[in-house]
């Protein structure tokens, strides 16, 4: 009996270790995004952690939640059961948490959130700045959009530069802290029209493989297509 015990204790700690388990609240909203987890592009609810929605912070939401239903065009807090899995419980390339829907707390028709585009994610050309088109397609600056990182990347027609993603909605990107290479090339031109336009971008439109990025008036200040 006296080893009986103490085997007994062991084996619930190291059940206790293995499958550890909390509960959180998620506020799911009404729309699903693209997103990519590194292999394949996979539509991802979107989620805000917390008891209430005041500033919420929509984040895509990866893995599956067992047992809940999502609704588009309805927004749900729900109560979730977080249980972290021991290694040897899932595959290299899977997750080490599971969700488990413990209750919804509330449902509501949603007025969706301020979500940005998800195409938006994607490398771009420059086809004209401020209205005037680049007709020689080797001068024609680009730019790459990385909502994850939330970032941008790309060249101006002479210099590398790099910037970040402040803020973005569903019509609104704010650009900031960029960084250049400095190189001097023989045609500057089309490099400060560029550089001048980005630093005043406040709008963007997006129409199939299309972007317009625009000021706070809406005038349009580049316009890129989606590049092959």
């Amino acid at each position: 009996m006296k080893l009986i015990k103490p085997l007994s204790l062991l084996m619930c700690s190291l059940v206790i270790q293995s499958c550890a388990t909390s509960t959180k609240t998620l506020w799911v909203s009404g729309i699903k995004t693209r997103c990519s987890t590194g292999i394949q592009q996979i539509q991802c609810l979107n989620v805000h952690k917390g008891e209430n929605l005041n500033n919420p912070d929509w984040q895509n939401f990866y893995a599956s939640i067992e047992g809940f239903r999502f609704e588009h065009g309805y927004l749900q807090k729900i109560e979730v059961k977080e249980i972290h899995l021991d290694p040897d419980q899932f595959p290299a390339d899977g997750s080490s948490i599971k969700y488990k829907l413990v209750r919804v707390l509330e449902k509501q028709k949603a007025i969706q959130p301020s979500m940005p585009d998800q195409n938006l994610h994607d490398i771009w050309n420059v086809i004209s700045i401020n209205g005037n088109v680049i007709h020689q397609a080797s001068r024609r600056p680009s730019m790459e959009i990385n909502l994850t990182e939330m970032r941008v990347f790309g060249n101006d027609s002479c210099n590398e530069y790099a910037g970040e993603i402040k803020s973005i909605t569903e019509n609104r990107i704010k650009l900031d802290d960029f960084m250049t290479t400095l190189m001097m090339c023989e045609e500057m031109e089309v490099a400060d029209a560029f550089s001048e336009a980005i630093s005043q971008v406040a709008f963007y439109k997006l129409e199939g493989l299309t972007l317009t990025l625009m000021n706070e008036n809406k005038a349009e200040l580049l316009t890129f297509l989606k590049g092959d």
